[in-house]
Formats: structure tokens, sequence, C-alpha cells
């Protein structure tokens, strides 16, 4: 069999190669059509822009609709020069570009041909069209979630300023009812009256501590528990005009509550310390000493202690089921209200415990 000529061989080659060149053209082409297609109908904002100069050689009909601009008023000229970016945005642009290659996520405003601004999510990234590197801008429009977003917040403002509010009169209304108590404690007619109108009265000053605290604090459903356990101890130690002899130690830094558990935790607490400095310091015979208020917050679970270094309880005295209207009242607040459990413990005087699940 006869070898084929190097002419054939020739002939062969150019013939396979022309083929090929024709294939890659017409594949380069079609992709160049498809980029352009997809480009053109993209739904966001899209350029082209040239490397390093800047200078838009193509934009798309979203860029054009959205700007109000004309194409031959965007052609050959700078994004910079239209009003996309400050300075600012522009040296972080390059930053971005230089150590990534790409810019992600900036925020720009976009003025438009009629004077208004459209708010933009702007993305870029160096490409290669025809082996010839160009930046490709991507600019998504979130005009109407930036007015969404002012709106909300606008709306999140005022309700925080009617329940401040709120707060503030129910504190007012709560203070006046503390001063109507004292009035009608004054004038009563026997001292077991006078004593319940005052349990009454420091009852609703508990109360109005929560609000107060809220009325001017950042957050209006928690309740920064350190100050007011010690705001609240200090006024009934006050009452009782013991802060020379017994003196009233808070453990509560950093932990918080909501507004339903942190209001029966200070009814708990003004009646337990109220309890210890009634009964635990008789003057006679135990006239000084430490109330510790405790109150630690571990995972889902909270406790609440009351201790005091005074006489201790009477040996045989079952607190659980006790007589007192202020013991029954803790143990209703610690079950029935925090859903918990109400403990006592005898150990070098007496501690209340209250544990209970945190609502978060």
């Amino acid at each position: 069999m006869k070898s084929p000529s190097f002419a054939s061989l020739s002939l062969m080659a150019g013939r396979i190669f022309g083929f090929w060149t024709r294939r890659r053209s017409r594949w380069v082409r079609e992709s160049e059509e498809k980029f352009s297609a997809v480009f053109q109908s993209a739904p966001v904002l899209m350029t082209l822009s040239s490397i390093p100069d800047g200078r838009c050689e193509d934009v798309n009909e979203k860029f054009l609709a959205t700007s109000g601009l004309r194409r031959e008023d965007v052609l050959g000229r700078k994004l910079i020069d239209l009003g996309w970016f400050t300075s600012e945005d522009l040296d972080a642009m390059v930053q971005s570009l230089l150590t990534r290659g790409r810019v992600k996520d900036l925020e720009l405003e976009l003025p438009t041909h009629d004077g208004r601004h459209v708010n933009l999510l702007y993305n870029c990234e160096i490409v290669a069209i025809n082996k010839k590197p160009q930046l490709l801008s991507i600019a998504l429009d979130i005009t109407r979630r930036k007015r969404a977003e002012k709106h909300l917040q606008e709306a999140l403002s005022e309700k925080e300023a009617l329940l401040r509010e709120v707060h503030h009169r129910v504190k007012n209304n709560l203070q006046s009812i503390i001063h109507l108590l004292d009035m009608r404690a004054s004038s009563a007619l026997d001292e077991s009256s006078a004593a319940f109108l005052r349990e009454l009265q420091g009852q609703a000053r508990t109360m109005s501590l929560v609000y107060a605290q809220l009325s001017r604090s950042e957050s209006l459903s928690r309740v920064d528990m350190p100050e007011y356990l010690k705001t609240l101890v200090t006024g009934v130690v006050a009452s009782f005009g013991r802060g020379g002899d017994v003196s009233v130690e808070v453990d509560a830094a950093g932990q918080t509550l909501g507004v339903d558990q942190a209001m029966p935790c200070g009814l708990a607490v003004n009646e337990l310390v109220t309890n210890a400095l009634k009964h635990a310091f008789p003057q006679g015979t135990h006239p000084k000493g430490t109330i510790r208020v405790r109150l630690r917050v571990e995972g889902a679970r909270a406790r609440l202690g009351v201790e005091d270094d005074g006489v201790g309880l009477p040996a045989g005295v079952d607190v659980l089921e006790s007589k007192s209207l202020g013991l029954k009242l803790v143990r209703l607040w610690a079950e029935h209200q925090l859903g918990g459990t109400f403990l006592v413990e005898r150990v070098g005087g007496t501690s209340f415990i209250l544990d209970f699940p945190v609502i978060l």
C-alpha cells in the first residue's frame, strides 16, 4: 500500500485546522451571542467597563430603564462620573479588587435622570471577553427593600415610644396607689390594719420599681436585676430603720429577666427580706447581721435565694405549711407564676430558695 505523500498530509492537516478554526469561531460567536442576550435581558443592572480606565463599553436595558439615561449618555463615560461612587466607595472597591479580585454587596445610591435616588447592592468582578479583561458590574435594585426597612424602623420606634409611655404611666399610677395606702395606713384605727396597708404599699412599690426601670432602660422587655434588686432591698431596709445594724448584699451581676418573671421575683424578695428584718434579728439577742440576695441564671434555669445569718427558724416549724400569708404568697409566686419550686434550708441562719425555668 502506497504511503500518503507529504503534500496530501499537509492538505489534510490544513483542512482539519480550518474545520476546528471555523468550529471554534462559531462557538465563540454563539457564546458571545448568548452572553449578550443574557446581559441585555437580565433583571439586574449590568455594565461592562474597560480596564484600567473604567469607561463603560456596554450597559443593559435594566440599567437604562432604572437610571432614565440613554445609552449614548453612558457609553465611554466612567461610572464615578455618573455619580455611582463616592471617592471612599472607589477606594474600597479598588482595595477589594486588588485583594480578592471582586467587590461583593457594596450598598450604593444611583442618582436617576429625574432626580430620584435608587438604592443598589453592587457587585463587580474582572472577566475576560474576547481575551480582553473587562470589569463586569452587577447591581440589584433594593430601593423597595430599603424603603420597607425604613418604614419598619419608624413603626418600631413609634411602638417603643408608646410602650415607654405606658411603662411611665403605670409607674405613676402605682405611685398614686402607694401614696393613698400611706395615707390610709397613717389614719388606721388599729396597728394590724396599718401593718397590712403598709405591706400592700411595699408590694405596690416593688411593682412600681420594675416600670420605673423599664421607662428609662434601652430594653423594654428585660429587667436589669442587679439594679432592680439593690434599689428594692435598700428601700425595704430603710423603711424598717435597720440600715445601721443589718446590712444587705445583692449578688446578681449580669443577670436579666423578662418583665413577667422579674415582677414575681421582686415581690418574693420584698416579702422574704421583710420577713428576715422582722424575725431574724431581734433587738435584744441578735440585733446585727447580714441578708444576702443571690440570683443565678444558668442555661434554662434560674435560682433566686434570700438568706440571712440570724437566729434561724424554731425547731419543728414547717415553713412550707406555715399559716403566714407572706410565705404563702412567696410559695404561690414560685410555684404558679414562675412554674418552679420553693425550698427552705436551715444552715447558719435561714435560706429561702426559688428555683424556676427561665423564659427567654
